[in-house]
């Protein structure tokens, strides 16, 4: 009877022992998850999980601590030792601490990595403007990546404000920069520079400014024969301004009796002994290489002069 039991407790140890071992052989080893530490908005990442040891293996994943399940942009694919996670056009909110949990009847074990998500911002270029004096015009800078950013503007390397006559209006995805009633100041190089807490972008443009003359009207005039007259033309607008006279549509040129005297802002037409013949339609014209303007007004000549014969009327071409 001793005996007999003694063999009885022999085979529950043998039994016991066995079954410990099965289970240990049983225990979950999990190898470290294989991923990327970072991808952008837009991008796709994937995640691997593997088991070294262990068998019957049930896989799960989570982030941040909550289940992930199948959706439109999560895949989750598990075989006997392995399974991966998939994210598609991964979004600033996919951030965070992925988990991926192996379990069978006997044990668990846990592997995490971190990802981090790059917004990467990137703006459409913006082009070069010609735009004329004392009109309105405007830059609009707007992302073609990146779900928002923070937006500044800067003309030949020093930041725009808000003035009287430029406005800057931004939201989170685009900016404009306008102008009221343009001016040559205005002239030089514009940055629009977009940015995040993960990247930055900028793009430049040139903003010519067409510098348009503008004159003063002339005022016609009367005078008598044997006189001295003159003709004063003003440029209001416009910057190095040349001037050309003509009477009756022929150009005038200085000579005895004539003379012209022009700065980069007016010219001055005299005319000394003055004779009927003179009278007629005078005209400036104020041109710079990108606009003209011109006036005209009339002389009135009254009476008759006899003049020297060493002086013209005056020279035309």
């Amino acid at each position: 009877m001793c005996s007999v039991s003694t063999v009885m407790i022999v085979q529950f140890f043998g039994w016991f022992l066995s079954l410990g071992e099965s289970a240990d052989a049983n225990q979950i080893v999990l190898e470290a998850i294989r991923a990327p530490e970072f991808t952008r908005v837009g991008k796709s990442a994937a995640f691997t999980c593997s088991v070294s040891e262990g068998t019957n293996i049930v896989f799960s994943w989570t982030k941040d601590g909550i289940m992930l399940r199948d959706g439109p942009r999560i895949q989750i694919f598990n075989a006997k030792k392995t399974s991966m996670l998939n994210l598609e056009d991964v979004e600033t909110s996919d951030r965070g601490e992925y988990t991926c949990v192996a379990t069978n009847e006997v044990s668990e074990d846990r592997a995490r990595t971190y990802l981090a998500v790059e917004e990467r911002i990137v703006i459409d270029k913006l082009s070069s403007k010609f735009l004329k004096v004392g009109r309105s015009g405007t830059f609009t800078c707007s992302l073609i990546e990146g779900k928002s950013a923070s937006f500044s503007w800067t003309k030949d390397g020093r930041l725009v404000s808000n003035s009287d006559r430029i406005q800057v209006l931004s939201t989170r995805r685009s900016s404009t920069l306008s102008f009221d009633e343009i001016e040559t100041s205005d002239v030089g190089n514009y940055t629009c520079i977009a940015s995040n807490s993960f990247s930055e972008d900028r793009s430049s443009a040139a903003l010519e400014v067409e510098d348009r003359v503008r004159v003063e009207t002339l005022a016609s005039r009367r005078t008598s024969a044997g006189k001295r007259i003159g003709f004063m033309c003003t440029a209001l607008e416009g910057d190095h301004v040349s001037f050309v006279w003509s009477r009756n549509g022929k150009v005038l040129l200085s000579g005895d009796r004539i003379s012209i005297v022009s700065t980069g802002e007016s010219s001055m037409l005299s005319i000394k002994h003055v004779h009927t013949a003179d009278g007629g339609n005078y005209t400036c014209i104020a041109s710079n290489p990108l606009s003209e303007d011109r006036t005209s007004a009339q002389l009135f000549v009254e009476g008759e002069i006899f003049l020297p014969d060493n002086l013209s009327l005056d020279r035309e071409r």
